[in-house]
């Protein structure tokens, strides 16, 4: 066989097996609808829904404030609360139900299994702020605002409320990949950041802690206008809870021995 032949034979053979690699946006809708498929992920994303619209009816019915900004900024807090638990079930449900493994067999890329999962979760986090941003509108339309305020949404309250939301389901996923249990996984996710909240009771280091506390740094994103410290709290935030936490995950999962 000629070098010619050999080479094109070689690079058929290559692009036969690339041809066979299910894409990005493949791995991701597939990931998407894992969200969707167990009873857990369902009632979660019911549960989020529900308590959208009825925080949305009690801060109308009950707050002084009526403004989109107002409203949007309690109607979030489900989403940002229970979207982790998401995806940190999108992540360990693979190894509690044992689908890891034919799973990475089928792309053995793990990295860009988790990327796949990333961008679900991102997806999934935009859907809710969809969702959070039409409930909110219609309620203040309904309570007598009219159309042209009901719909003003300052710019630094939308990048921060999109900052915040898709930040906590990251951290969900992060937490699920490096922990690959989700009852521990889940648990942590929540007695962790509360831990965090009693250090600060320490006058001693109660300005250190509120760069790591994430319902101050965070929290207060969805309030506040922009304010370099409140941005810079929240970047390091994000750098303990969700950047860290996922380049471990990632560099574990790419050593670890699934069975």
């Amino acid at each position: 066989m000629s070098t010619a032949t050999a080479t094109l034979t070689a690079r058929r053979d290559r692009v036969g097996r690339d041809s066979g690699r299910p894409s990005f946006a493949t791995l991701t809708r597939v990931e998407l609808r894992k969200t969707v498929d167990t009873r857990a992920g369902f009632w979660l994303l019911a549960v989020i829904a529900l308590l959208t619209v009825a925080i949305v009816l009690l801060t109308l019915l009950t707050g002084h404030d009526h403004s989109l900004r107002a409203v949007m900024s309690g109607a979030i807090e489900p989403s940002a609360t229970l979207l982790p638990i998401i995806g940190i079930l999108l992540v360990t449900s693979e190894f509690s139900q044992r689908t890891a493994l034919s799973t990475f067999a089928l792309v053995p890329q793990r990295n860009r299994v988790l990327a796949a999962k990333l961008a679900a979760g991102t997806i999934l986090a935009l859907l809710a702020l969809l969702l959070c941003c039409v409930v909110s509108s219609i309620g203040v339309l309904a309570y007598g605002t009219s159309l042209g305020d009901a719909l003003v949404l300052p710019g630094w309250a939308s990048g921060q409320i999109v900052f915040y939301v898709i930040g906590s389901m990251i951290g969900g996923i992060a937490f699920g990949a490096l922990l690959r249990s989700p009852a521990l996984a889940i648990v942590l996710s929540f007695v962790l950041p509360l831990g965090v909240v009693a250090l600060g009771a320490l006058k001693a280091i109660t300005d250190v802690v509120a760069w790591i506390d994430t319902t101050v740094s965070w929290g207060n994103l969805s309030e506040h206008s922009f304010d370099v410290t409140e941005w810079g709290r929240a970047l390091v935030t994000l750098l303990v809870w969700v950047l860290v936490p996922l380049a471990a995950a990632a560099w574990q999962l790419r050593r670890a021995d699934i069975h």
